[in-house]
């Protein structure tokens, strides 16, 4: 999946999220707070498992991520 990354919300509660091109966000599940804050604002390529699959009802969709997230194009 590939978008922005994001940190929404405050301490001590953060939630970091990634935003694609279709706008669609995501909450990014085990995504440790300083790796995400290196690449704020910056296009990521991330992999992993679907935890919560977009539809109704679903407030944020979320992906457990398997890796580290790749910096993309720009």
């Amino acid at each position: 999946m590939v978008g922005e990354i994001h940190i929404k919300g405050n301490e001590p509660f953060p939630t970091v999220v990634l935003e694609t091109a279709a706008h669609e966000t995501w909450e990014l599940v085990g995504m440790p707070l300083d790796e995400a804050r290196s690449l704020v604002g910056r296009e990521a390529t991330v992999e992993g498992t679907v935890v919560k699959a977009p539809g109704p009802g679903v407030w944020l969709p979320s992906l457990r991520v398997r890796g580290t997230p790749r910096k993309s194009g720009r």
